[in-house]
């Protein structure tokens, strides 16, 4: 009997040992990164559920303020602002369709200011780190007023990666200079993988953070420019945020089987409006925050969308899957 008594004990102190490796092992970053990683990437085309990032997300985002080695001051905000202001001005244009969709872009940029201070307040950010979560919503979209400018486009593949042109205007501008190295390479990294199918598996904290925060911040801003369009009143068309794509019937499958395994559309399986609006719903499968799916949720964003596409089963499973990334 003694020796049944001490065998229950020894298996019930092995039990916690376990237990608190479990625990602490889900309490770091390492886990974190792992999920992350290579395996696990949209890049990678294999079929994702919708990764949660419950205890370990607050605990990351939390630490990384102290791994950014280098300061931003609010002065340096406010001249990269005042820059930013006379840049865009220097693009006015005569004609009106031209203008407004620069403005477009340039209230674009405004909104995502606020909406990555808000999701870096809501990821317990201190002052540092939201200063420079700013800058690199203020200079995400530099590169479209040149690109609009010249091609008369907002689609990549019809001119340039408006992310590159981006970082030759602040190269050329030197608008990055005067700060440190480590809040300088935060920013590029960003802005340069802030329109990239995936984030490269190789990036890592703390500008892993500030990559994936851009992204989140950028589409809950783009489904609002689009969702305005789809519900304005009248038929005026705007090429520049339909990208050009013509408004036939149908789907592409391509497109189609992109959404059943759960994966991000590839802009060149897109051959219509409506593959188009597919591909933003999509976008569901590349949010990183939970505080950004709430927003989703409240605002609506994907039923919107699906209102406005046809009706069709096949269209309705994928639908329903999306929904389900929202289950927080």
């Amino acid at each position: 009997m003694i020796f049944i008594r001490a065998l229950l004990l020894s298996q019930l102190l092995l039990f916690e040992k376990i237990f608190h490796g479990i625990f602490y092992l889900l309490s770091t970053k390492e886990l974190y990164n792992y999920a992350s990683s290579s395996l696990f990437a949209y890049h990678s085309r294999v079929s994702l559920p919708c990764l949660r990032k419950p205890c370990w997300q607050k605990h990351l985002t939390m630490g990384t303020n102290k791994l950014i080695h280098g300061s931003v001051s609010t002065e340096q905000v406010s001249v990269l602002k005042k820059w930013f202001k006379q840049y865009v001005n220097s693009f006015q244009d005569r004609e009106i369709e031209i203008q407004k969709n620069l403005n477009i872009k340039i209230s674009h940029t405004e909104r995502v200011c606020t909406e990555i201070l808000y999701l870096g307040r809501q990821l317990h950010f201190d002052a540092n780190a939201l200063r420079l979560a700013e800058i690199i919503a203020l200079l995400h979209d530099i590169g479209r007023f040149e690109q609009y400018s010249i091609y008369k486009t907002f689609k990549d593949s019809e001119s340039k990666d408006h992310a590159l042109l981006g970082l030759n205007v602040i190269k050329n501008n030197k608008l990055l200079d005067d700060l440190d190295e480590i809040p300088r390479s935060i920013i590029i990294n960003a802005i340069k993988y802030h329109n990239r199918i995936s984030i490269p598996p190789t990036e890592k904290d703390p500008h892993l953070l500030f990559e994936k925060l851009i992204r989140d911040a950028d589409k809950l801003d783009i489904w609002k420019v689009v969702l305005d369009y789809y519900y304005r009143s009248g038929s005026e068309k705007n090429t520049a945020i339909e990208l050009n794509y013509p408004d036939t019937p149908g789907v592409s499958e391509l497109v189609m089987d992109d959404l059943s395994h759960q994966r991000i559309v590839h802009i060149k399986h897109v051959n219509n409006l409506n593959d188009f609006k597919l591909l933003q719903m999509a976008w569901i499968y590349d949010i990183n925050f939970e505080e950004s799916k709430k927003q989703i949720k409240e605002r609506n964003y994907l039923k919107k969308i699906r209102a406005v596409l046809p009706i069709s089963k096949e269209i309705d499973t994928v639908y329903n899957k999306m929904l389900s990334c929202l289950d927080i």
